[in-house]
């Protein structure tokens, strides 16, 4: 069994998360293989914001990565998928598996009547940290907003166990940030779609 977001690393349109039942071993080259795996690796949270002296924050891209490397390499037993993102001139390892276990988390903004291009409300900038694919997630009590606009393979890539993400979805950013930091949610990630 495998979830079949490995097959596009692309969200499903409607938020459902889902699986494949294969009966047998995995096969590659002849070999026999019990599992499927992925290699293990950490992010960092980000210290600080990818963008510093913006007068206003809008939906961006900055915080995609420039290109993907996915290889298999053989374990004990297991076929081991690499992930490896080109991130700001820099590779980053990212654990596949961890990803996964974050996206069955993520839940959606609900939507709202404003333009999803408008810029956040000058109140509450001091509140959030502008990451991305190579650090998800930010240290201390700020909300991260993934800058991943557009890119669907960025924002699967930013789904991080340890935390609760929210996918901004038909959803501008002052009420994305309302929503995620209303109430009891408390969310760490808002990721722009």
């Amino acid at each position: 069994m495998y979830p079949t977001v490995l097959e596009t690393f692309e969200f499903h349109p409607d938020g459902l998360v889902s699986f494949e039942l294969l009966e047998g071993r995995f096969i590659f080259e002849g070999r026999c293989y019990r599992a499927l795996s992925s290699s293990s690796a950490t992010r960092p949270k980000a210290k600080k914001s990818l963008l510093t002296r913006i007068s206003n924050i809008v939906p961006t891209n900055h915080g995609e990565h420039s290109s993907l490397s996915v290889t298999l390499r053989e374990g004990y037993r297991e076929l081991v998928l690499n992930v490896t993102a080109r991130c700001s001139g820099s590779n980053v390892r990212i654990d596949l598996a961890s990803v996964i276990t974050g996206y069955m988390s993520l839940e959606r903004t609900h939507a709202c009547k404003h333009v999803s291009s408008n810029p956040l409300s000058k109140e509450h900038m001091s509140e959030v940290t502008i990451t991305g694919v190579a650090s998800p997630m930010a240290t201390g009590s700020t909300l991260a907003l993934a800058m991943t606009h557009s890119n669907p393979v960025a924002q699967f890539l930013c789904c991080e166990p340890g935390g609760r993400q929210f996918l901004l979805h038909e959803c501008c950013l002052d009420c994305g940030f309302e929503q995620a930091r209303g109430s009891s949610s408390q969310f760490n990630v808002l990721i722009v779609s």
